[in-house]
């Protein structure tokens, strides 16, 4: 009777302490007991939340004409690809006009004169200038971002800001061939009003 008794009370204490465990429904109450939270009903089904449209980069106009010095063959070129060695070899390259005219590539590509195995990078074809205030700092720009810019090379005999200037493809890993006008020499606020010199 006594062993019986004792059966009874163990089942009873065991009934109850198991209890809360079988229907803990909360993981409040499953860590309370120190079990571990339940498994997530939903994988991978996370909150939707709302995100900021993607800004676009300001974009050079197109028609931007460039030249090849002497009587080199200019190309417009897609991609761009380290050798390894610090250098570039173009891919993508199709023959554009004719040796020592003017021409014309997308905003995508790079303009490139054709020297055999080392191509240079092409030339504005006309000078150009910043007269209006206040986007009075000369600058060369990526055409497809053109608040990324590097200092130009000017015209013989310039020296101020105004002067005339060219841009040629001069950065190693960047397009920098776009001329444009900034207000200062951190190029954050540029705009695309840089005026072309007549070619004389």
């Amino acid at each position: 009777m006594r062993d019986s008794l004792s059966a009874f009370i163990t089942v009873f204490i065991m009934a109850t302490v198991l209890i809360p465990v079988v229907h803990a429904e909360t993981n409040a109450a499953r860590l309370a007991l120190g079990l571990p939270p339940l498994r997530p009903k939903r994988l991978y089904a996370g909150t939707p939340v709302d995100t900021a449209r993607k800004s676009k980069r300001s974009l050079a106009p197109l028609g931007t004409q460039y030249f090849c010095d002497f009587s080199i063959q200019p190309e417009c070129c897609d991609n761009q690809v380290s050798d390894g060695d610090g250098g570039f070899t173009y891919t993508g390259c199709t023959a554009t006009s004719s040796a020592n005219n003017p021409f014309t590539c997308t905003d995508s590509q790079y303009a490139l004169c054709a020297n055999g195995d080392t191509p240079f990078f092409a030339t504005t074809f006309a000078t150009y200038q910043c007269p209006i205030t206040p986007y009075t700092v000369i600058a060369c720009c990526d055409p497809e971002n053109t608040n990324d810019c590097v200092d130009p090379i000017l015209d013989s005999g310039s020296s101020s800001t105004t002067s005339a200037f060219y841009c040629p493809n001069f950065g190693q890993d960047d397009d920098y061939r776009f001329p444009n006008c900034c207000t200062d020499s951190t190029y954050e606020h540029c705009a695309n009003i840089a005026t072309e010199n007549s070619v004389g």
